[in-house]
C-alpha cells in the first residue's frame, strides 16, 4: 500500500499510473452512473440476452 505522506510522483509511480491520472475527474454526470447500474443489474439477471433482447428499456 502506498504511503499517504509521499509525493504525488512517488504515489503515481507506486500505483503504476501517470501523475495526471491522480487528478482525473469523470466527465459523465452522476445520473448516467445510476442508469448504468440499473442496466448492469438487468443484464446480470439475464446474461444470455444481448442489448436487443434486454427485457428492460431505459425509456
Amino acid at each position: 500500500m502506498p504511503k499517504a505522506n509521499g509525493s504525488k510522483a512517488a504515489l503515481a509511480r507506486e500505483l503504476g499510473v501517470s501523475r495526471a491520472s491522480l487528478y482525473h475527474k469523470p466527465k459523465k454526470p452522476p445520473e448516467d452512473q445510476v442508469l448504468k447500474r440499473k442496466i448492469e443489474a438487468v443484464m446480470a439477471e439475464h446474461p444470455a440476452y444481448g442489448h436487443r433482447r434486454s427485457p428492460w428499456s431505459p425509456g
